[in-house]
């Protein structure tokens, strides 16, 4: 999971660069915004191909650009799952995606635009990928979206001109979003405005989109060879513990505890493990993770899943930061506890149980059941000492690569 959890940290910071706060010189010229276009027609989908024609350098002039300028951005991802025929797939697919980061207030403000996300997302049946952030200081909502099948500009029906790629599908959702969230949120002052600009951004044209396109599928096949290890989790779900006491929150595990709370996580698709996470430093730090994954019959159930668990901040009362992934009407929760967690405590353990329980007790109704679980079983550690052996051996090689070359940055 190590690599999944990187690859989504460095699209929210891509998505999040321009998102900060500075004092803009007196006498500075501002630079006016384009307005936003109308909507695309809904693009056309081939009988032969069943796939809807990609973005044209038209498209990005007229509709990608001026979305760029409320911070939208263009990049490549790795998807970590693809729901194909009711099974979950895992792929070496590196994909446009087009995502911005939605900054609020509240956390509650930003569970509310996941409610009306869905409204969206049935309107125009087209489902994006979503990350809710929910931290100590900050609450963010990062929204992506791309087509499974597009053909390009050549109008060639061959199967293999069909890839992953960009159409009206998205610019239209992309449109509509940013729309209703001027409207609705910044208006209302529960949401952090736009900044001035002080110059237009840069806009990838399509010839540099597709070059992207090509180059990231050789470095997503490389990545994914460190998932060679990787077996799916059991079917079988042992009954859940009672939750440890809340007086007892501070209380180090021992491998007792262990085995009564935390193997009927595992055997549900949890982990526990210290990862690679950056922090206020802007140097990565072996961060403690406790990580459940679940999956929906709809996308709409996925919200109501995260949108039930964020209803009360409980999850405060353990210091924890609550990160979620919506992909593939799938939901990863993870809890997050700053790097001075240097073990794992019953308040950590009973925060992912109330997950849980929450899950069996109100959604499995609308819930998958399956043995297909996005980890690795080497991150489920049987003791206490191998979780913190996990903690106290980093990666050598990603800390000399990443964070001296992030040091080496900050003091130029």
């Amino acid at each position: 999971m190590q690599i999944s959890r990187i690859l989504s940290l460095s699209s929210a910071r891509r998505l999040g660069s321009t998102r900060f706060l500075f004092s803009t010189p007196p006498g500075t010229p501002l630079i006016p915004r384009t307005k936003l276009p109308e909507l695309p027609p809904p693009p056309l989908v081939s009988l032969f191909t069943s796939a809807v024609q990609s973005i044209t350098q038209a498209d990005i002039d007229h509709y990608v650009a001026p979305l760029y300028e409320r911070n939208w951005r263009v990049f490549m991802e790795m998807p970590n799952l693809v729901l194909s025929d009711d099974s979950l797939e895992r792929g070496a697919r590196n994909v446009p995606m087009l995502g911005k980061k939605f900054w609020f207030l509240r956390g509650r403000a930003a569970a509310t635009f996941l409610t009306d996300l869905v409204d969206f997302v049935g309107q125009e049946e087209h489902e994006p990928r979503i990350t809710l952030f929910l931290g100590r200081m900050k609450q963010h909502v990062i929204v992506r979206m791309h087509t499974l099948r597009t053909t390009g500009e050549t109008d060639d029906l061959d199967e293999a001109n069909v890839r992953p790629g960009l159409s009206a599908r998205d610019l239209r959702l992309a449109l509509l979003l940013e729309n209703h969230f001027q409207d609705k949120y910044v208006r209302s002052k529960q949401a952090l405005p736009l900044l001035e600009m002080l110059r237009k951004p840069d806009v990838p044209d399509l010839t540099g989109i597709r070059i992207w396109h090509d180059s990231g599928i050789a470095r997503a096949t490389e990545l994914l060879k460190a998932d060679e290890d990787w077996a799916p989790s059991p079917l079988a779900r042992s009954p859940l513990p009672p939750p440890p006491d809340l007086a007892d929150a501070d209380t180090v595990c021992t491998d007792a505890d262990l085995d009564t709370f935390l193997r009927p996580l595992y055997i549900r698709g949890w982990h526990a493990a210290f990862l690679p996470i950056l922090g206020k430093d802007k140097l990565y730090a072996q961060t403690l993770c406790l990580t459940g994954f679940f999956r929906f019959t709809s996308f709409a159930a996925a919200i109501a899943f995260v949108r039930a668990v964020v209803a009360f901040p409980w999850y405060k009362q353990d210091t924890a930061e609550l990160h979620f992934l919506i992909d593939a009407q799938t939901v990863r929760a993870q809890l997050v506890y700053p790097p001075d967690h240097r073990a794992l405590t019953l308040g950590n353990l009973r925060a992912a149980l109330r997950i849980e329980q929450l899950f069996d007790a109100e959604f499995v109704g609308s819930a998958r059941m399956s043995s297909v679980h996005p980890y690795r079983n080497v991150h489920q550690p049987a003791s206490v000492q191998e979780l913190r052996e996990m903690r106290e051996t980093p990666l050598r090689v990603f800390h000399l690569k990443h964070n001296s070359k992030m040091a080496w940055t900050a003091r130029r």
